[in-house]
């Protein structure tokens, strides 16, 4: 136990200690990371599919704040979505702006999952950023979670009717009407998005113990009970596989995460809640552990005192 304690204790150290470096490299590996999916998923634009554009839009945007990144990536889908139709890149446009007001109004913070979700949606993993929301966010970044999926299913519609688009054969409000608001998929996946963002959210704030891993677990499960749900009902079978894969992937990011912002902060009061037949008991824990770091005491000998030490050994031998 003392292991993990020391270990966990090593891990926080350096994180304080190169938190500016650490912060910058996560932000560069976010960007690419995107960057990528877009790229693999909305490749359109080939200037944007290069190499050294891609590596450099990582590298620059790893000295800027989430919400500056968010703003970058938007820049790279517009474009994107711009070589595929002037259309489709308005409408987003609009759907952009209004989400950002939306978000702006309820004083949400986390802009990046505006575009996280729907770029995450491409790889079917977006489950992963409303779980993030919840644990690291309040209750306004529910706009964000809604705004996000909304954009998120559009733009699948629109990654998979792009041919249809290209030839004119169909319109943005076509695909609007018919790809989104008429498929029933659409209302199951919102729905599982906002209840497993008020789930987490809601557990997590609880004063009991475990309340971040209680939360992930039980908000994964509703959500995969809702989207198992309407997969088996409107006969979309076949994404199941999909889906389980998913949620264990969004257990193991939930308990990266726990780790990273719970049990790091081993120092931190918890509040705790139990009873017995007669009370409730309301208790503020407050740790007491410290960890003593291991000290080297070096030992400096002259040659003064290296022949002095001799003599004494000498005499002692003598007197022996």
């Amino acid at each position: 136990m003392n292991f993990f304690i020391t270990m966990r204790d090593q891990v926080r150290t350096f994180l304080g200690t190169y938190e500016t470096i650490v912060e910058r490299v996560w932000n560069g590996l976010v960007t690419l990371l995107s960057l990528l999916i877009m790229n693999q998923q909305f490749g359109y634009a080939p200037v944007l599919k290069s190499t050294w554009i891609v590596l450099a839009i990582s590298v620059l945007c790893s000295f800027v704040p989430m919400n500056a990144i968010a703003l970058a990536l938007t820049l790279c889908l517009m474009i994107h979505l711009a070589y595929l139709s002037l259309q489709v890149a308005l409408v987003t446009g609009i759907m952009l702006v209004l989400s950002y007001i939306l978000c702006r109004t309820y004083q949400a913070k986390q802009m990046y999952h505006l575009v996280g979700i729907p770029l995450f949606y491409q790889i079917h993993a977006p489950f992963i950023l409303p779980m993030e929301a919840a644990l690291l966010g309040n209750s306004a970044e529910i706009t964000v979670v809604i705004c996000g999926s909304v954009l998120s299913f559009f733009l699948r519609q629109v990654r998979d009717a792009a041919s249809a688009i290209t030839d004119g054969s169909m319109t943005v409000l076509d695909l609007i009407q018919g790809n989104v608001f008429a498929n029933q998929i659409f209302y199951v996946y919102m729905f599982a998005m906002v209840t497993m963002f008020l789930v987490i959210s809601q557990i997590r704030i609880h004063a009991i113990r475990y309340a971040w891993i209680l939360s992930v677990v039980y908000g994964v499960l509703v959500e995969f009970v809702i989207m198992i749900a309407g997969y088996l009902l409107f006969g979309n079978k076949d994404r199941i596989p999909t889906l389980i894969v998913s949620n264990l992937i969004v257990l193991a990011v939930g308990i990266v995460t726990n780790y990273l912002f719970q049990d790091l902060d081993y120092s931190r009061i918890e509040k705790l809640q139990f009873e017995d037949d007669d009370y409730n008991y309301y208790v503020t824990a407050i740790p007491k552990i410290q960890l003593t770091e291991k000290t080297l005491e070096v030992k400096r000998i002259t040659d003064e005192e290296a022949s002095e030490e001799q003599r004494k050994k000498r005499r002692h031998r003598m007197e022996q």
